[in-house]
């Protein structure tokens, strides 16, 4: 029997799913008066996603700068299949993401080696990677519980048990790395 690779099959639901949650967002009103508004449905996709959250910053920023700049780029601010452009940049970002996540998973489930415990350059900047990550969201976690509330209170507990969930896995991954097989959670 062909087994199922997960670094396909994860992101194509994820988009899709992330697609879904944007469209209910869309959807979703807030209250009378309100004009700046954060869907539940965003927060939680933001927050399942958060790793993705973290690697569109690049773009958010020169968007950012532009804008700052009243410089007009119309590549900016398109729309496709009634989404922005800033909204596939996410979406993108939440496909390369469940595509590592797929990997990794992949190979844990399917290696027949087992993986070395060496500390080489790729593994340590693999590791600071995922730990500047983590704690950049365990921060962006406790801002949203206890810092400057936001308009949408459940949303923003929402997102942030997601963030923190998000960081205490990368964290882990990021300290133990290739020996999380070893703690016999993967079986093959």
């Amino acid at each position: 029997m062909r087994q199922i690779r997960l670094r396909l099959v994860l992101p194509i639901i994820a988009v899709l799913f992330a697609g879904i949650l944007f469209e209910l967002g869309r959807r979703e009103t807030g209250p009378p008066g309100l004009d700046l508004f954060a869907p539940t449905a965003n927060m939680f996709c933001y927050g399942v996603n958060a790793p993705a959250v973290l690697l569109t910053i690049p773009y958010n920023l020169l968007v950012q700068w532009y804008v700052d700049r009243q410089v007009i780029m119309p590549w900016f601010n398109w729309r496709l299949l009634g989404f922005f452009s800033s909204d596939w940049v996410f979406f993108l970002a939440v496909a390369l993401t469940w595509f590592l996540v797929g990997r990794e998973l992949d190979r844990y489930r399917y290696s027949k080696s087992v993986p070395s415990a060496r500390f080489g350059i790729r593994n340590l900047l693999v590791s600071a990677l995922l730990t500047s990550a983590g704690l950049y969201l365990a921060y962006a976690a406790v801002f949203e519980i206890w810092g400057q509330p936001g308009n949408n209170p459940l949303g923003n507990k929402v997102e942030a048990i997601l963030f923190l969930t998000w960081s205490l896995l990368l964290l882990i991954r990021a300290l133990l790395g290739p020996r999380i097989r070893h703690l016999g959670w993967w079986s093959t």
